[in-house]
């Protein structure tokens, strides 16, 4: 198992939340070496989402194979409501790095944004399986969980 692009403990620990989002979808401390995705993370950080987006497109039309690119992306997407390409993001970072801990529980929270109860028990199964001792993935889609508004039935 390879170790996450981002510290997500880090996340959790960061101040302040975007509006109507749980802490686990706070970015912290990914730290890029090329531009344009240096721009792309601090446009992220800054929560300016939809400036991060045709930053992370640019470099992956040149780096198609960079997962931790294609899960920003899926990340920027899905905060700006963009869900369907927020998930095919997700499922190519997946497809790159089956293993992708921070993909995995990225797209868990997009399963709980679209109200998506059997993709996210795929979700929570799965980092179960790829950290059965816990890890700081689990924690923060565990914390996207509960910070979700309740259905009203």
């Amino acid at each position: 198992m390879r170790a996450p692009a981002i510290a997500i403990a880090a996340i959790l620990a960061a101040a302040g939340s975007a509006p109507g989002s749980a802490q686990a979808d706070k970015l912290s401390d990914w730290t890029p070496q090329v531009a344009p995705v240096k721009e792309a993370a601090a446009a992220l950080r800054a929560e300016r989402y939809a400036d991060a987006i045709p930053l992370l497109e640019r470099h992956l039309a040149g780096e198609p194979t960079d997962a931790d690119a294609w899960t920003y992306l899926g990340y920027a997407q899905r905060k700006t409501g963009a869900f369907r390409s927020s998930r095919r993001a997700y499922e190519k970072a997946l497809a790159l790095d089956p293993d992708h801990l921070d993909a995995h529980a990225y797209f868990g929270a997009l399963m709980v944004d679209t109200g998506d109860a059997a993709g996210l028990a795929r979700q929570q199964a799965t980092l179960a399986a790829l950290c059965p001792d816990g890890c700081p993935a689990r924690d923060a889609l565990a914390a996207a969980v509960a910070g979700a508004p309740k259905p009203p039935w």
